[in-house]
């Protein structure tokens, strides 16, 4: 019996395996001194490593469709050093349709370089700009005028510009220590600090301030939380009392909350672990989404779908009662992305009162983390750096199973962005829209 038991499970292992897919072999995927040979490395190396061809459309009909028009193209060139801009503008075309929100391609050339990523050339073509001019902002042309692009959500409505709205401005290239302020636009106490590396001129902003009413408001930049306990530095005593802080203020069950996630490019999702268990009842893990990886070099060779959760702690104590408005608009991006798809499943499958305001996120829902030889997948160099991708390593969605990859997550209530109302009359739309929606619940 266990030998016919055997046999059988022999049988059902090569049946299983026979369908799947021969996986590619290129070996060591390398580039010569040759436009076509540079294209054909990366054309593999994308191949390979890019996580969306399921969700993949082209009017080449296919990735394979791609090489099959392009590579010609690329063999009447000649060597890297020859033809850049024709070059540079056959990468940005085979490019362009990617649907990946994080996608960005960076090509070096001896009298310039191509960026370029798939959010800008979304937003732009939303914005009514043709190929042309999207490729000359990315060889970076400036006697074009971009000022419709400059002006839209995705640039100009960020947290430094909203806490400005607010009363409170910020610096361009310095730090603020924590700081408590009172009579601040709409809030009795507003409590704000920023971080700021001189180097990579990079840096963080957040604040949390309560209204007259008791509405608790909530904004950052990005998700940046656990680096500063990772390394500690000069900045870790503010982040963790400011985060003492905001625990406190959740705790004090406001009537009311308001996160926004305008403007925030995402982090650390790790974060979400940090800041999120607050809002959670205790004993509960709020799966929110689900997530998987490449198991191989096959275009579709994926591994199983896994949830992606999380978990209340000893403090997690949420009157879920308690209305929440989540700000977002197209610079909405990653792990701020992650947050509105948590706070969207604690209202669709938990009970919670919530509502998502303003405009349509970007749609970069990966995860960044790349490990080649683990992942099968993300980031990847070509020929000392001449050719740099920048993409994702795992595939996540909301747990309705629906890709929102290069579409975004639309609000529940759209409010139009108002560049003069916003920057120049210091009027925030979506704020006073939010602030609206969960007085009239009060």
């Amino acid at each position: 019996m266990r030998k016919l038991f055997f046999i059988l499970f022999m049988v059902v292992i090569l049946l299983f395996s026979s369908c799947r897919a021969v996986p590619h072999s290129y070996g060591e995927i390398t580039a010569g001194d040759t436009w076509s040979s540079l294209f054909d490395a990366y054309w593999k190396k994308m191949n390979t490593n890019y996580i969306f061809w399921d969700v993949y459309d082209s009017e080449y009909g296919s990735w394979d469709g791609i090489y099959d028009y392009f590579m010609p193209r690329f063999e009447g060139l000649g060597k890297i050093g020859e033809n850049e801009e024709e070059a540079l503008r056959l990468f940005f075309d085979a490019s362009k349709e990617l649907d990946d929100g994080h996608y960005a391609l960076t090509v070096f050339a001896k009298d310039g370089f191509l960026y370029m990523s798939s959010a800008t050339y979304k937003v732009m073509k939303d914005l009514g700009y043709s190929d042309d001019e999207i490729f000359r902002y990315s060889i970076y042309d400036t006697t074009l005028d971009y000022r419709k692009f400059e002006e839209c959500d995705f640039n100009a409505e960020n947290i430094k510009n909203t806490f400005s709205a607010f009363g409170i401005e910020l610096p361009e290239d310095a730090a603020v220590p924590l700081t408590t302020v009172s009579g601040r636009g709409p809030f009795a106490a507003f409590t704000y600090f920023r971080t700021y590396d001189p180097e990579t001129m990079k840096g963080m902003t957040t604040g949390y301030g309560i209204t007259d009413d008791g509405i608790l408001y909530l904004g950052f930049s990005g998700f940046d939380f656990y680096s500063y306990f990772e390394t500690r530095n000069e900045f870790t005593e503010d982040v963790t009392s400011f985060l003492s802080g905001l625990s406190k203020a959740i705790d004090d069950n406001p009537e009311g909350i308001i996160i926004d996630m305008r403007g925030n490019g995402g982090g650390y999702i790790v974060d979400l672990d940090i800041l999120l268990p607050d809002f959670l009842e205790k004993g509960v893990a709020a799966e929110f989404a689900i997530s998987r990886r490449k198991l191989g070099d096959n275009r579709l060779d994926y591994g199983p779908w896994l949830p992606l959760c999380v978990y209340s702690n000893e403090r997690s104590s949420f009157d879920k009662s308690i209305p929440i408005a989540v700000l977002t608009n197209k610079g909405s991006v990653s792990a701020a992305e992650m947050t509105t798809f948590f706070f969207k499943a604690l209202h669709d499958e938990y009970g919670y009162d919530v509502t998502v305001v303003g405009g349509t996120t970007l749609g970069g829902h990966g995860s960044l983390v790349s490990n080649e030889n683990e992942l099968n997948g993300g980031s990847f160099n070509l020929s000392s750096h001449m050719v740099s991708s920048y993409t994702p390593s795992t595939e996540i969605r909301y747990i309705d199973g629906i890709s929102r990859e290069g579409n975004g997550i639309e609000p529940d209530v759209s409010v139009p962005f108002d560049y003069d109302e916003y920057i120049n009359r210091k009027n925030d739309i979506r704020f006073n829209m939010a602030l609206k929606i969960i007085r009239e619940k009060l």
